[in-house]
């Protein structure tokens, strides 16, 4: 009689090989940094994702994904279309309410900081294809939740 596999992986498997789906070490980091900053935290309000977005005019190449992503915190939102293509992700986006100052991407291993003008509309090129959130700096400071790709 045959022996049935076990539920169990052994140390020659793959997934003990790979640490499993236990998340590498730069996500903890990313995840401590986003829990440290002090802001209020905006909830996810939309999400749609598609191969037509409105207000991408000049982002369609093919094979680009577009998504529309909004999250809100009281009176205040921060709008996000996004365009992603190969490994390469491109933010426009706009906050709503309050004064916003500057605005800083945070994914795993990495940051960007970027300003507002004035009216709460930003833009980032070159973005890794990473989970990534957003931080508004300003009056009364929020973060986003991670979008993930």
């Amino acid at each position: 009689m045959a022996e049935a596999p076990s539920p169990h992986p052994g140390p020659d498997s793959q997934v003990d090989r790979d640490e499993g789906d236990r998340p590498p070490c730069v996500w903890a980091s990313a995840a401590a940094l986003w829990l440290a900053l002090d802001a209020e935290i905006a909830r996810p309000a939309y999400d749609a994702t598609g191969e037509e977005g409105r207000g991408f005019a000049g982002l369609r190449s093919p094979g680009t994904v577009l998504r529309e992503v909004s999250f809100a915190a009281g009176e205040r939102t921060v709008e996000l279309e996004i365009a992603v293509a190969d490994d390469q992700v491109r933010v426009l986006g706009q906050v709503i309410g309050g004064h916003a100052g500057s605005i800083r991407v945070l994914w795993p291993g990495g940051e960007q900081t970027t300003g507002c003008d004035e009216t709460g509309t930003f833009r980032v090129d070159g973005l890794p294809r990473a989970p990534i959130s957003f931080h508004v700096a300003g009056d009364r400071p929020l973060k986003t939740g991670w979008v993930v790709f």
